[in-house]
């Protein structure tokens, strides 16, 4: 299942409470929809460059999962209903190369350095 990531920008006048039922509902969402929640940054209260609907700033959020793109209507359903959410996004993250050899086989990523020398400019 390829990875995304999702930033979200909440309302600031939301408290904590609010903010972790926020999290337990999205998270609960990837989970129906057969996805598998990576990482979860709390971003903290950032302000904005431009006024979004009479609001200067927001907590940002920011989540990376598993989905399959099938899945992804439902997971932007429910960001597009939810009322704490200022603006929200999801991009597809690209897996490094050295990533994706790690996953074939199952073990260490083996490093590409080699010692190259700088040449002396004349």
């Amino acid at each position: 299942m390829p990875l995304y990531g999702a930033v979200c920008a909440l309302r600031p006048e939301l408290s904590e409470e609010e903010r972790d039922l926020f999290l337990k509902g999205i998270k609960e969402v990837i989970v129906n929809e057969k996805g598998e929640v990576k990482d979860v940054n709390l971003m903290g209260m950032r302000k904005f460059a431009y006024e979004i609907g009479k609001v200067k700033e927001g907590f940002f959020i920011t989540i990376d999962f598993h989905s399959d793109s099938s899945k992804l209507d439902r997971i932007r359903e429910f960001f597009t209903g939810e009322k704490r959410i200022v603006r929200a996004m999801i991009t597809r993250k690209k897996i490094s190369p050295e990533k994706k050899k790690e996953r074939k086989e199952g073990g260490q990523v083996e490093s590409n350095n080699l010692n190259r020398e700088s040449h002396p400019r004349s």
